[in-house]
């Protein structure tokens, strides 16, 4: 397996199964922006993240905070999104 620093945006088109990256919108970081491609068939792109939330008022002992995972899938021809390439990793 061999692991490769992309550090550039690139349409859907051209994401590989295993790449970590963003959605390339803003421009900038953000705490849960950070994605994984999970598949790729013939029509879409399956990615996965994780994700954080917490509740706008708090108790004595804080706050309540909850974590989860998101799927999301976009178009294989979509030209609408970019997308971050940070790491790619050759999965054959």
């Amino acid at each position: 397996m061999t692991e490769s620093y992309l550090m550039r945006s690139l349409p859907v088109s051209e994401l590989e199964t295993g790449d970590v990256c963003r959605m390339d919108c803003t421009g900038e970081d953000r705490e849960f922006d950070t994605c994984i491609v999970k598949q790729i068939d013939d029509s879409h792109v399956h990615f996965f993240r994780p994700y954080g939330h917490r509740e706008r008022w708090s108790y004595s002992g804080g706050t309540i905070c909850t974590i989860g995972i998101e799927e999301y899938r976009v178009e294989r021809d979509s030209t609408s999104f970019k997308y971050f390439v940070y790491r790619r990793v050759d999965m054959r």
